[in-house]
């Protein structure tokens, strides 16, 4: 447990702002590094088990990879907005839920770990 919460932590930290990163990137047309950071957070949701914002940066590095060999841009960017706000909602709610864990310090927490923080251990998505 110890050593996910760390996993946990360092995700917010590094991984927390993805999405508006990723956004900043489409509006330079940079889709490659857009594309690239999407298949980042999605492997690293993905190890860490969170399993919806694994799903949402799938849908969202799919997307992308569409519109770099689709001349008709257009057509795709659309449906980015859905998925960009979707994953910027999963990782609030993670951190939301998370949030006891990481406000206290990490020997109490391992001390009085019950059912209620193994449910958002195993689901930080929430749901």
């Amino acid at each position: 447990v110890r050593g996910y919460l760390r996993l946990l932590r360092q995700f917010f930290s590094i991984h927390g702002n993805d999405i508006e990163i990723i956004e900043v990137h489409l509006e330079n047309e940079a889709y490659e590094k857009a594309a690239g950071l999407a298949h980042t957070l999605k492997g690293t949701s993905g190890t860490l088990g969170m399993m919806l914002l694994y799903e949402t940066s799938m849908q969202l590095e799919n997307a992308l990879k569409k519109i770099i060999t689709d001349k008709e841009r257009k057509n795709h960017k659309e449906s980015l907005g859905y998925l960009l706000l979707t994953g910027k909602k999963q990782i609030d709610i993670a951190r939301e839920n998370l949030q006891p864990l990481f406000d206290n310090d990490e020997s109490e927490i391992l001390e009085s770990i019950d059912d209620s923080y193994e449910g958002v251990l195993l689901d930080v998505n929430g749901v």
